[in-house]
Formats: C-alpha cells, sequence, structure tokens
C-alpha cells in the first residue's frame, strides 16, 4: 500500500537549499572581498592583511552557507553541509578559473577553511537536537528511601 504524504512546513528540496545558500555565500563573499579592497586602497590597512583576511572570513562564509542549507532543507544535516562546502568551494574555483587564469597555489588551504567551516555546523547541532531529554521519574512515596528505612532494612539483614 502506497501512502501520499502531504508535505508539512517550509523546507526546500536539496537542490535548491544548496543553490540557494551557495548564491547568498557568494554575494556575501563579493562584497566583503570588495570591502576588503576599498580598505586596501584607502591605505587603511596593508596588503599583507589579505591572507589573515581569507583565514577568517572564509570559515565564517561557508559555516554560514551550510547553516543555510541545513536550515532550508531540514534533513540530513551532514551530507547538506558537506554539499554546501563542496558548492561554494567549487564556485570560487570557477571564479578563480575566469578571472585569475586559474592559478590554484592556495586550494588546499581554502579547501581545508571551507569544508573546517561547514563541518563545525554538521557537527554543532548533532547532540541538542532535543531526541536524548531526559525525564525526571518519580517515585511513589511507598518506596522512599530514608534514613530509618534503611536502619531496619540493615538491622533485619544482621538478625
Amino acid at each position: 500500500m502506497v501512502t501520499h504524504k502531504k508535505a508539512f512546513g517550509k523546507a526546500k528540496t536539496l537542490p535548491a537549499g544548496l543553490a540557494i545558500s551557495t548564491l547568498i555565500a557568494m554575494v556575501l563573499t563579493v562584497l566583503l572581498a570588495a570591502g576588503m579592497t576599498q580598505l586596501i586602497l584607502g591605505n587603511q590597512i596593508s596588503m599583507s592583511a589579505v591572507g589573515y583576511w581569507a583565514m577568517v572570513v572564509l570559515p565564517l562564509i561557508s559555516a554560514l552557507s551550510a547553516w543555510l542549507a541545513v536550515g532550508m532543507v531540514k534533513r540530513k544535516r551532514m551530507q547538506v553541509c558537506v554539499l554546501a562546502a563542496t558548492m561554494y568551494f567549487a564556485a570560487l574555483s570557477l571564479v578563480n578559473i575566469l578571472c585569475f587564469g586559474g592559478q590554484f597555489q592556495g586550494a588546499w588551504v581554502t579547501a581545508l577553511l571551507i569544508y573546517g567551516g561547514a563541518l563545525c555546523v554538521a557537527f554543532w547541532g548533532l547532540k541538542g537536537e532535543g531526541k536524548g531529554k531526559k525525564m525526571v521519574k518519580k517515585i511513589p512515596s511507598s518506596l522512599s528511601c530514608t534514613k530509618s528505612a534503611i536502619r531496619r532494612l540493615y538491622t533485619l539483614e544482621g538478625n
């Protein structure tokens, strides 16, 4: 027997959630890169700060992208985070090929930063999703264990 379940909530399909999160991540990356360029051109920071900027911004944007994708898809958290990181890395690689002639000198570091940010999101919410809530069991008053009950039990065993 086949049952047709109606979709509840506002969950998106996997491709739609990944595409939207990657698009947001790329727009945010371009905006932050433009802001960094303005700071360099205004002589407020030096050119050597670009590497530090990338080390901070790439994991944060990757984590944001994975978090958005997981929030939209609402299932398969680990797979969605890894796929979001893969799509973000592929989009950055495509921009590198189109704009900079495909110079992949720091590709491994970039990949590690991107996957590290996404995996932090994947592992962060696994434990506390509400599946392991503890219930407080009430003990009936007839089974209460007081000092006098323990003494009586101890004296009965001793005799």
